[in-house]
């Protein structure tokens, strides 16, 4: 006797991932850049007033003393600097990359002006700026001078910008989301008794 195929149809729920790739604001990255910037830029900023208080500057600089060449060479791109650092620091975690690359572009600009500067300035002013001498003289003192003034100051905007323009401020983050999904399963039971045959 031969029985005919019968079929089960079994219905399970199969897991099935769901893999997105969702962006989303490296909020902690970016603070760190801009607190970072924003440091710098109001020491450049602020270091050719307040210095000489300190009896860090060039020979014979008076603390506070408003001039041209401080203005221009330390108080302008100190300012670009920390509005750079602003922000990113206070733009919120939703800071777009425009604005993200805007803060780049502003410590890059900065830091190469504090670094150029110098060298720039008789070009629209028709005279040297003041050197960065030491008061207490000295290589060594007129080396940290020059760093604390100028170089130094340039140099670390400008890595720091530049890192801003080539990072980008999201971060991949992948979510995985597992959703029951209905499957059907045909099972064909056949009999397979010898003496039924």
């Amino acid at each position: 006797m031969s029985n005919d195929p019968s079929a089960l149809t079994d219905t399970t729920a199969i897991p099935a991932v769901d893999s997105r790739a969702t962006r989303e604001p490296a909020r902690g990255r970016a603070a760190s850049h801009g607190l970072l910037v924003l440091v710098v830029g109001a020491w450049g900023a602020l270091v050719a007033y307040a210095g000489p208080a300190f009896h860090y500057g060039p020979a014979g600089a008076r603390a506070w003393q408003w001039t041209t060449p401080h203005t221009v060479l330390n108080l302008l791109p100190g300012a670009g600097a920390v509005a750079a650092g602003l922000l990113l620091t206070v733009a919120g975690p939703g800071v777009a990359t425009a604005f993200h690359r805007l803060a780049g572009m502003l410590a890059l600009g900065s830091g190469a002006w504090f670094v150029l500067g110098r060298s720039i300035y008789p070009i629209f002013y028709g005279t040297v700026a003041p050197a960065y001498s030491a008061a207490s003289g000295g290589p060594l003192a007129n080396f940290v001078t020059i760093l604390g003034y100028s170089l130094g100051v340039g140099v670390v905007l400008a890595a720091l910008g530049g890192t801003l323009l080539t990072v980008s401020p999201f971060r991949q983050v992948v979510a995985e989301r597992t959703a029951p999904v209905t499957g059907q399963r045909r099972l064909h039971l056949r009999n397979t008794d010898p003496a039924a045959a």
